[in-house]
């Protein structure tokens, strides 16, 4: 879905640009690292939950890390999707404040007539790199792999990228389940 949303318009404009989007990234970054710190510092947080809840990026990905190196996953959950609730409901404001259109009420077309050869290949890209990504053991290989090979494929037109709605909620949900499992409450 990543990889989809990118187009060329925005490729070259990422390319004539990258010191700043760099620079922002690592700005990030540096922040994210010592708000975790601090609250790691301060005795606010256990000390993985901090580093790791305050991560920026994929917060699967960053559950599953947290995991991996003994952080509790639903206090690293937590901080994760609060930050991802707060930041859209911001940018929601923001877009409604700026931006001064009446209301939108998008309709779903949930079955869309899809182009088979096209979703066959993007489901084989995404199988190969997952499975790529797993056997040259990268860190989030399985998420990172994918898209980047989906962004450079269709980058060179090599690739059209497609999936239908139905897919994404399924997707969607799915993932929002297997979080939402992790919380439970003890024996």
């Amino acid at each position: 879905m990543i990889a989809h949303s990118g187009s060329h318009p925005i490729g070259s404009v990422m390319f004539t640009r990258w010191p700043l989007l760099l620079a922002t990234v690592l700005a990030i970054i540096i922040a994210s690292t010592i708000l975790g710190w601090l609250l790691a510092r301060r005795g606010l947080l256990p000390g993985a939950v901090a580093v790791w809840g305050s991560t920026p990026g994929a917060a699967n990905v960053i559950m599953l890390m947290a995991d991996a190196h003994g952080a509790d996953i639903r206090l690293v959950a937590f901080m994760q999707y609060l930050r991802l609730l707060i930041v859209t409901l911001i940018a929601s404001l923001v877009a409604r404040v700026f931006v001064s259109q009446g209301p939108i009420r998008a309709i779903i077309d949930w079955f869309p007539a899809i182009s088979w050869s096209a979703f066959i290949a993007t489901l084989a890209l995404v199988t190969i790199g997952v499975v790529a990504g797993r056997a040259l053991k990268i860190p989030a290989g399985p998420l990172l792999l994918p898209m980047a090979l989906a962004a450079a494929l269709q980058g060179l037109s090599s690739l059209q990228i497609e999936l239908p709605p139905w897919l994404l909620a399924l997707t969607f949900a799915s993932l929002g389940w297997h979080i939402g499992l992790v919380f439970r409450l003890p024996p």
